[in-house]
């Protein structure tokens, strides 16, 4: 039989080892597109957008704004809204970029990015995809 300690340790390495196997694998970009996904946002309970919450996308949009906002603990972050189609007019994602950068975007600027669909929000009463960014070049 084990003795606790030996079972504690066994499990404790388990674990370890399961968390380290994770570490290092990169979770590869779902293929959705984007204008799938502003479909989607148009009913952000359905099941077609719950598929897609938490999926890493890559997209390349034009920045629509760089807007400057302050976290809930007045943190000075940037938001970055992108097009991600010529359909209609006005942003269709938007993502935090370094406060640092935000003077680096400006609008009509093509951007590409890899991100992570969070959530829909309303904007001047439109749906928006937020998203978390990943890497943008």
């Amino acid at each position: 039989m084990w003795s606790k300690r030996a079972a504690f340790a066994a499990g404790l390495l388990l674990t370890a080892a399961l968390f380290l196997a994770g570490c290092g694998e990169e979770e590869q970009a779902a293929d959705i597109a984007p204008d799938t996904a502003i479909q989607a946002a148009r009913n952000p309970s359905g099941e077609e957008f719950a598929g897609m919450k938490g999926k890493v996308v890559n997209w390349q949009g034009e920045v629509i704004e760089a807007r400057r906002t302050f976290e809930d603990d007045y943190v000075e972050v940037a938001t970055l809204f992108v097009d991600l189609d010529d359909s209609v007019e006005g942003a269709d994602a938007r993502f935090q970029i370094s406060a640092d950068d935000r003077e680096n975007y400006q609008p009509g600027q093509t951007v590409r990015f890899t991100a992570k669909i969070r959530e829909v929000q309303k904007e001047d009463g439109r749906p928006i995809l937020v998203l978390q960014l990943r890497e943008i070049e």
